[in-house]
């Protein structure tokens, strides 16, 4: 798989990398919560409101996940020096359309991806959902 992505950073002075601790997905949205690799232990929650379209979760030994990011293309062992990702050309959300039967066109998806240190999250939502991230001690 090939991802054409852009760097997001949803809050400033964050650590580069996280691990995956737990989601929780709930009818009223997704609440991922991460864990900074590293000394202080800081943990990120991400809330995705008031739903989500779908979500999957990869483990990272596994992946075959290659990404363009920036014009360069990096290989899954690289992404270690970054979490948070905007996909581009998501196939993800193509895939999404077409079991949709052209109830939702692919452009009204936004597709993110966060690069842990033990797994891939892709979580695809439309484009009026916001998130929230909330950094906790």
């Amino acid at each position: 798989m090939f991802y054409k992505v852009v760097k997001l950073e949803p809050v400033k002075n964050l650590s580069s990398m996280h691990s995956l601790e737990y989601i929780d997905d709930k009818l009223n949205g997704l609440f991922i919560c991460l864990k900074e690799v590293g000394y202080n232990n800081l943990k990120i929650n991400i809330l995705f409101e008031n739903g989500f379209n779908s979500y999957r979760v990869i483990d990272r030994d596994i992946s075959d996940l290659n990404i363009d990011f920036e014009d360069k293309k990096i290989d899954r062992l690289e992404l270690c020096s970054w979490t948070f990702f905007k996909v581009i050309n998501s196939k993800y959300s193509e895939l999404l359309s077409k079991m949709s039967y052209g109830i939702y066109d692919k452009s009204e998806f936004e597709h993110y991806l966060f690069c842990c240190s033990n797994a891939l999250i892709e979580v695809v939502v439309d484009k009026n959902v916001e998130y929230k991230i909330i950094k906790n001690i």
